[in-house]
């Protein structure tokens, strides 16, 4: 379980692994892109050892607010003290595939298939206004 902490106004990206069966908390060790310091994402499992983050709050570049986004990224449990990271880059032409707006406070949730299918869904845009839609990623 990768957990990213949120303290007062002051966003990071932390990397936690619990180990229920030792009762502790490791620091793992990062490899790859890990995603900026980001708030109310969602994450979902798809194998055993990797997850799915899909969008959530970061920082504006000035630090004075919070911005919502739509970035995707991968994380897997390399060894019991490794977490790669990787960022899935949306279309290059935005009209060719369907990609979702930015949002957070959404919901995340995968379907037993032969291969691992996401259901997206809600959550609050620019401007905390609701998002009205459900997606599937597959």
């Amino acid at each position: 379980m990768e957990i990213f902490g949120i303290c007062s106004v002051i966003l990071n990206n932390s990397n936690y692994t619990i180990y229920f069966y030792l009762g502790q908390w490791i620091i793992p060790t990062i490899s790859g892109q890990c995603c900026p310091p980001t708030s109310v994402f969602a994450i979902q499992k798809i194998t055993n050892n990797k997850a799915v983050m899909f969008g959530g709050v970061v920082p504006s570049d000035d630090g004075r607010s919070d911005i919502d986004v739509n970035t995707v990224y991968t994380c897997q449990l390399e060894s019991d003290t490794t977490i790669h990271w990787e960022s899935v880059k949306g279309p290059v032409v935005p009209a060719s595939i369907q990609w979702p707006v930015e949002r957070h406070k959404h919901a995340i949730t995968s379907i037993i298939s032969d291969s691992p299918t996401l259901v997206m869904i809600g959550g609050e845009g620019n401007d905390d206004q609701l998002v009205n839609d459900s997606l599937l990623l597959s």
